[in-house]
């Protein structure tokens, strides 16, 4: 046998099937596909030799969470068209390293009127045009822009060049941090507020220069974080106060002559950028873009889902609707309670609902994934006799895709050692289903006809045995040839078509006109009225379906005239309700399969890694008998994509960890299998968070709260070294301490750019030079999206938070861990809750992440290479609405240009993928070509078939696809091409070339 392959099994129906440590797969119409990377030259012969496919396929699945990131790129332009007309009058902020002074010659050039301003230790008029103050003195601000006030003169524009004399970061004490906020963005803030007050005419141009203080891929040298907040404040000053022109511009570390001549060039040009980078005879603007970190899987591949390397996890999805969004995530055991046990679960049974859940439609849902299991006790409550850890069992048991599961005793037996435990995963639901529709409720008894609907499935094949059990004659439906000759193998006296409404008439035929005595009902709609038709008198109706009944459908009552009865059946409410009658069954149910009485339904096994094939394998509705999900790792346990897993023997640290955004951070980093967690503050947790936290110990995460204030260097000291004391080594350091005193910049205080500058400058810096030399796995910095894009009335914190992704790759280059995430607002949690503020950031397309969805977010990059990123949840067209003209123009140039294009055309996503794009720039038969070549990548990541098997002239069904994948199909192709696709015409059986036609129509509508 190839290698990994314990075993081949043949299946009652046809082709081969395969359980086994490697990845194998049955084929519809035969044959095997195998992962050839675990095959050796002879496995790869024997499978050649005995006509089985091989494929390579892996990857992970795309996360919809991709949506909410974002990342600043730099593209190299053009320089811009030079006003030489106009040069006005300039003053120049000129630095002590010369910088200045070289601008001011190549502006006098121009015949500008030029004024040079010194950064001193008090006011002095230097000479014509020449001018030193005292950056931290108010006063000296009101006094220059007294001096330079002239009513007949034209407006000022101001080139600020201070930040320059800020030392390299290494060098820089907390004298240079105080040092460098005067120099910097208090310095910009009391000039612009001086000659306001002093009614002077505002700049109409106001140039932020800095030196280093971005990172392009041809910089070498080291980054100057302390001018970074420039950049933040500036991007707050473009959005509030768009008349000052603020464009902020960054020079290489040497400050070239080319650079400076380009840099005259900047600050007399027509200008549309608002952030650029010189580097000597290049010029690069920034663009914000979306981050697409999933990764694509090729054509026909099946996507793996690797495990996390924790002591549990389980199945759940950032967003229903779309297979592709379900991954593994960590999960903290918990001791069970009283009454209950914890089950290792080796094998959990697929059911339909779990498909549903998955796809948005389960009634009442969301619910956990999976609800039953065969596995090992590994814990036991309270009260619990009978049973004890190491027990065999099979369960019914939420959650149950996972590596630990709880649940009640009662909805617990023993497994029969006769069984493995993927044979006994096949029962618990199913066979717990038909034996209380069938036998508890409808009373089934020897002779009596019974009509069950979607026979080959689990419960109608576990209902097929316990009627041939009870003497009764089977009637059945199944959807498809292969499925009703499987039927008739197993000795059912008649199969009919499930998917037409012809079975009806036809049991009458055969029946005579006496009709069923029980129908076991699973279909929809109509089918459920012709299937009250088959009932013969005193018949028993036994509905295990859902839809119909959540959508209050109606059916008319006219069969009931001879006394039928109709029982509906919520299997979780019994589980819940009637948990004791639950244990009866079970135990009554195991009795007959060790006596042999009962058999293990036929199986296929996927392995946990495999779980979104298995959802796309049911969801096609192929599967005969039960999917079974192999939840043990395997022998060789998958390794995590990027990065480092949270660790159970590291402790980690939060700054802001009392507040809410660091006790959700808590709560997630306990759920990741931290072992120790320290949250650091200048006040201690609220009542409730004393509760969140007290429910973590429980839990079994040791958790330490300590007082200090991080922008304090030597509190932080001792913090850390009572951490380093007392707890595991530091693994982690989250730094999501903040401050938020909102204003518009004309009336913001000096005192109230430190207050918010204080945790997040001072803390990060302090907590870099404090951690260099732990081992850390992790460094994050809770930026703010206002640093990246800016944000009306919150300059101080968005020129604070620039700081962070600075700092983020200064470690970086220096072989040191960090990450920076540039948040959006929370929901629940964090500054956005203030009374208020959700309306106004809501109003400013800002929308409040739930902060599962940020977090999971985070998780994402904490696997991922990036070091700084924007995690936020935008509304485009509000945001390019509120903006105004002029304003979304450089940094969110192409986004906005997107919805622009977008409600030009008439259509509504500001997101068109770049095949959108490319379409649009063919003609004719052309664009149709290529909307159906889209369409067949789609399908072939769907259903998992190569690309050159997808034949365009083939309807939908015949590629596989039922009506759950139609709508994931539909949800892709509207996503990828921005087209509102009406489900009516996925339902008529489309071909490629048809759907296609459909689409270029959208698309040209959009076009106009």
């Amino acid at each position: 046998l190839p290698m990994g392959v314990e075993e081949f099994r043949v299946a009652a129906s046809g082709p081969a099937q395969a359980w086994s440590h490697c990845t194998i797969r049955n084929l519809e119409g035969g044959g095997i596909v195998a992962d050839t990377r675990l095959l050796d030259e002879h496995g790869r012969e024997l499978a050649a030799a005995r006509g089985l496919s091989l494929v390579r396929f892996g990857g992970s699945a795309t996360q919809s969470i991709d949506e909410l990131l974002y990342r600043v790129v730099w593209e190299e332009a053009r320089p811009p068209t030079t006003n030489q007309q106009r040069p006005g009058r300039w003053w120049i902020l000129a630095d002590a390293s010369g910088v200045g002074e070289r601008i001011a010659g190549e502006l006098a050039r121009s015949d500008a009127e030029l004024t040079l301003v010194f950064a001193e230790n008090s006011f002095e008029e230097l000479g014509p045009g020449r001018f030193a103050i005292d950056p931290a003195r108010r006063a000296d601000f009101d006094r220059l822009a007294g001096e330079l006030r002239r009513e007949d003169a034209p407006p000022p524009r101001v080139a600020f060049l201070w930040g320059l004399d800020v030392d390299p970061p290494e060098e820089a004490t907390e004298a240079w941090l105080e040092r460098a906020g005067i120099l910097t963005t208090e310095a910009v803030l009391q000039l612009c507020q001086a000659v306001r007050a002093t009614g002077g005419t505002m700049p109409e141009r106001f140039a932020l220069v800095t030196r280093a203080a971005q990172r392009m891929d041809s910089d070498a040298g080291a980054l100057q974080v302390l001018q970074a907040p420039l950049w933040g404040l500036g991007r707050a000053m473009r959005m509030e106060e768009p008349e000052l022109g603020c464009i902020c511009i960054d020079l290489g570390a040497e400050a070239s002559d080319t650079e400076i001549r380009a840099l005259a060039g900047e600050l007399l040009g027509e200008q549309q950028e608002d952030m650029i980078a010189l580097r000597d005879d290049r010029r690069y603007v920034a663009r914000l873009v979306q981050a697409g970190l999933g990764d694509e899987q090729h054509e026909g591949e099946a996507a793996e889902l690797a495990l996390p390397a924790t002591e549990s996890y389980r199945l759940e999805s950032s967003k229903p609707g779309d297979l592709g969004a379900l991954c593994f995530r960590p999960q903290r055991r918990t001791s069970p309670p009283e009454g209950a046990l914890e089950i290792e679960v080796v094998a959990a049974g697929l059911n339909f609902r779990d498909i549903l859940n998955a796809m948005g439609l389960y009634p009442g849902g969301p619910i956990p994934y999976g609800g039953e299991c065969a596995g090992r006790v590994s814990a036991v409550g309270a009260s619990v006799d009978g049973l004890e850890v190491g027990d065999e069992v099979i369960a019914i048991a939420p959650a149950s895709f996972a590596r630990y599961a709880l649940t009640s005793v009662e909805l617990v037996a023993k497994k029969p050692p006769e069984l493995s435990f993927e044979q006994a995963a096949t029962i618990p639901v199913v066979f717990l289903t038909a034996h209380y529709g069938l036998n508890e409720l409808a009373r089934m008894q020897r002779g009596e006809r019974v009509l069950i609907h979607a026979a080959a499935g689990g419960v109608g094949l576990a209902a097929v045995q316990l009627a041939h059990r009870a003497g009764a004659e089977v009637f059945a439906t199944a959807g498809s040839p292969e499925k009703r000759e499987f039927l008739h193998a197993l000795g059912v006296h008649w199969v009919g078509d499930s998917r037409s409404l012809d079975f009806a008439d036809q049991i009458l035929e055969e029946t005579r006109g006496r009709g069923v005595d029980i129908v076991l009902n699973s279909l929809r709609g109509e089918a459920i009225a012709r299937s009250l038709a088959t009932l013969g008198a005193h018949g028993r109706f036994v509905e295990i379906g859902r839809t119909d009944i959540y959508q209050n459908r109606q059916i008319g009552l006219l069969p009931f005239r001879n006394n039928l009865s109709y029982f509906a059946i919520d299997l979780e409410k019994v589980c819940r309700e009637r948990a004791g009658r639950v244990q009866a069954m079970l135990s009554e149910l195991m009795r007959d399969f060790r006596e042999g009485v009962l058999q293990p339904l036929p199986s296929r096994t996927f392995h946990a890694s495999e779980i979104v094939e298995a959802f796309r394998h049911m969801a096609r509705r192929r599967n005969v008998g039960k999917i079974v999900i192999a939840m043990q790792p395997r022998q060789v346990e998958p390794t995590c994509a990027q990065g480092t897993t949270i660790r159970s023997d590291g402790s980690y640290l939060i700054t802001g960890g009392c507040g809410g955004i660091g006790l959700a951070l808590a709560q997630w980093l306990a759920e990741q299998g931290a072992g120790a967690i320290a949250l650091l503050g200048r006040t201690g947790a609220s009542p409730e968070g004393r509760q969140r936290l007290d429910g973590l110990g429980t839990a079994g995460v040791r958790v330490e709260v300590l007082q200090a204030d991080v922008a304090d260097a030597a509190a932080l000291e001792a913090a850390l070294g009572e951490i380093r004391r007392r707890l595991p080594p530091l693994r982690g350091v989250f730094h999501a301490a903040g401050i938020l005193e909102n204003g518009l910049l004309r009336d913001l205080t000096v005192t109230q750019m430190r207050s918010v500058a204080g945790p997040k400058v001072r803390g990060g810096w302090n907590l870099h030079r404090a951690t260099r030399g732990d081992r850390l796995d992790h460094f994050v910095l809770f930026s703010s999206a206002a640093a990246a894009i800016g944000a009306a009335r919150q300059g101080n914190y968005a020129a604070a938070n620039a700081f962070l992704p600075a700092l983020a790759r200064h470690r970086r280059a220096s072989g040191l861990p960090a990450l920076a995430v540039d948040f959006g607002a929370w929901a629940q949690v964090g500054m956005a809750v203030a009374p208020g503020v959700e309306q106004f950031l809501k109003a400013c397309g800002n929308l409040l992440m739930p902060p599962r969805r940020a977090l999971a977010a985070l998780e994402r990059l904490l696997r991922s290479s990036e070091v700084e990123t924007v995690v936020a949840d935008f509304d485009w067209p509000r945001v390019v609405a509120t903006a105004g003209a002029g304003r979304c123009t450089g940094l969110l140039s192409s986004l906005a240009a997107s919805v622009e294009q977008s409600e030009a055309t008439g259509g509504s996503d500001s997101r068109r993928s770049e095949l959108a794009g490319q379409i649009l720039t063919l003609e004719g038969s052309e664009r149709l070509a290529a909307i159906c070549e889209g369409v067949r990548r789609e399908l072939a990541r769907l259903t998992g078939l190569a690309l050159s098997d997808i034949d365009p002239s083939l309807p939908l069904p015949a590629l596989g696809l039922d009506s759950l994948m139609v709508l994931e199909l539909k949800e892709r192709l509207e996503s990828t091409l921005g087209v509102r696709l009406g489900f009516d015409k996925l339902v008529e059986d489309p071909t490629i070339h048809d759907l296609g036609l459909v689409l270029l129509d959208g698309l040209s509508a959009r076009e106009g």
